[in-house]
C-alpha cells in the first residue's frame, strides 16, 4: 500500500540532519535542575529559558551584576530622597523593592558599583502604582556616574507579566563613578517601585541579560554547563519555565505542506 504525500511527509527520515532552533526540551517544576535533550537533538549551540522575563538566553560563561545590592532596603543605598521608602517587592521578587510615592518632587535613590565598567548596560524593574507603563524622561530617568558628570542612558522598556516592566539602557564609555541609579522626573505624580538594580559590562551587546541577585557585593553567575545534551542549570527554573535550545537535529519529522 502507497502512503500518501501527507503521511511521508510528516515522517522521520532517517539519516537526515540539519539545524533546528527554539527547540523544546523541558518545561521548569521549581526544583529540577538536570535537563536532557530528546536523542534527535544531537548537539546544543544555545539555551534559551522563557519565564517571567521574558526569553532570555542563558549563559554557559560567567555573567556578573557589579550592583552591590540589586534589591536594597533604604539603608543600603548610597544616598536616597527623604520621601523614598522601603516596600515589599513585587512578585516574582522576595526581597525589597524601592517605592517612589506620588509626588511632585524630584526623588533619587542609588546603589554603589565599581569603576572601570566599560560600555554598561544597566537595568531596572520597575512596577507603576497605577498599573501603567513607565515612560523614560517622563516618568523617571537611569543614571550612571562617570565621573563627575551623571549620564543618562538611551533607554527602553519592555513590558513583563503583573504589571512589571524592566527598563534598560546602554551607555558607551568607561565607568569612572561608582554609582547607577533612578532619579524620578519632578513633573510625575505617578507613584512606582524599583527593585532589580543591575549593571554589567556591556561590549556590544545593547541589552541585558538575565537577572542576578547581589546582597552586598558582585555577584557572578554562570547559567548552566553541558556534557553532550545534558544541560545542568545553576538555578532551577520557575514552575512552567520553557526551555528551547538551537543547535543539530537528525530524524526530525519533515515540515507538512500545507494542503496535503
Amino acid at each position: 500500500m502507497t502512503s500518501s504525500l501527507a503521511a511521508i511527509l510528516a515522517s522521520p527520515v532517517s539519516g537526515v540532519s540539519g539545524a533546528v532552533t527554539g527547540y523544546p526540551i523541558g518545561r521548569g517544576n521549581g526544583v529540577s535542575t538536570v535537563f536532557v535533550a530528546p536523542p534527535e537533538i544531537t548537539a546544543i549551540s544555545a539555551l534559551y529559558r522563557r519565564d517571567w522575563q521574558g526569553n532570555m538566553a542563558l549563559s554557559a560563561s560567567a555573567r556578573t551584576n557589579y550592583s552591590d545590592f540589586s534589591e536594597p532596603a533604604i539603608s543600603q543605598l548610597s544616598a536616597k530622597s527623604a520621601t523614598v521608602t522601603d516596600s515589599s517587592a513585587p512578585v516574582p521578587f522576595a526581597g525589597n523593592a524601592i517605592h517612589f510615592p506620588a509626588a511632585l518632587q524630584t526623588d533619587y535613590a542609588y546603589v554603589s558599583c565599581p569603576t572601570g565598567i566599560v560600555n554598561p548596560i544597566v537595568s531596572v524593574f520597575i512596577k507603576m502604582d497605577d498599573g501603567g507603563v513607565p515612560v523614560p524622561g517622563t516618568t523617571f530617568n537611569l543614571y550612571i556616574n562617570a565621573g563627575s558628570t551623571w549620564v543618562s542612558s538611551n533607554l527602553t522598556v519592555l513590558a513583563l507579566s503583573n504589571g512589571l516592566c524592566r527598563v534598560s539602557g546602554k551607555w558607551v564609555g568607561t565607568m569612572t563613578g561608582g554609582s547607577f541609579g533612578l532619579k524620578r522626573n519632578a513633573t510625575t505624580d505617578r507613584g512606582f517601585q524599583v527593585v532589580g538594580f543591575m549593571i554589567e559590562p556591556g561590549g556590544s551587546a545593547t541589552t541585558p541579560t538575565g537577572y542576578i541577585k547581589c546582597s552586598g557585593a558582585a555577584t557572578s553567575l554562570t547559567d548552566y554547563t553541558a556534557s553532550g545534551t545534558t544541560l545542568t542549570l545553576a538555578e532551577a527554573p520557575a514552575l512552567a519555565a520553557e526551555l528551547t535550545v538551537d543547535g543539530t537535529s537528525v530524524n526530525l519529522p519533515l515540515l507538512q505542506i500545507g494542503g496535503y
